[in-house]
């Protein structure tokens, strides 16, 4: 039964809309860069990663390591398709980082230290995205053995490719302000 509960609170938690309504401040919008300053992205950002890893925490506390790893999958659902009224699509990319950084924090560390230097390398999000998604999954091959971290991380992937934002889409155009 504790399993169960754990796993809906993380649904809850996942549908609580932590960003303001203004489309400008949502994370998964990259035209955002140009309107508004990178340090309120990055709080929201931060708030997204803190919102699954207190879903998780709180589900390894309630029932155990188990029901943290599908809750992982439950605050992402919750994220993606909300129970509360949303006026703009989430995409779960933050939330899935903070929970995965509860479950495997090392992974998560190393694929953000990837994703930041490849970032000042290229200066291209989209390629610094994979090339992170690349660095964590060599990670899971050489470092994981558990059978379970491997179905939650493909499940996950498989969400959220599922429900990608339209810039990953049609790769990230920058367009210019018209007057």
């Amino acid at each position: 039964m504790s399993f169960i509960v754990a796993c809906l609170f993380a649904y809850l938690i996942g549908s609580i809309p932590l960003s303001p309504t203004s489309k400008a401040f949502l994370p998964s919008d990259y035209s955002a860069f140009r309107t508004v300053r990178i340090r309120d992205l990055l709080n929201i950002f931060l708030l997204d990663m803190a919102k699954g890893a207190v879903a998780v925490l709180i589900a390894w506390m309630i029932a155990g390591i188990v029901a943290a790893h599908v809750a992982v999958i439950f605050v992402v659902l919750g994220e993606m398709c909300p129970c509360f009224p949303s006026r703009h699509p989430r995409n779960g990319w933050s939330v899935a980082a903070g929970a995965l950084l509860v479950i495997s924090p090392i992974f998560i560390l190393i694929s953000l230290g990837v994703y930041l230097l490849s970032l000042l390398i290229t200066r291209t999000f989209v390629g610094s995205f994979f090339l992170a998604i690349i660095a964590f999954l060599l990670c899971l091959i050489f470092f994981a053995a558990q059978l379970y971290l491997w179905i939650l991380v493909l499940s996950i992937a498989g969400m959220l490719t599922i429900h990608r934002p339209k810039w990953l889409r049609k790769g990230l155009r920058i367009r210019r302000w018209r007057k």
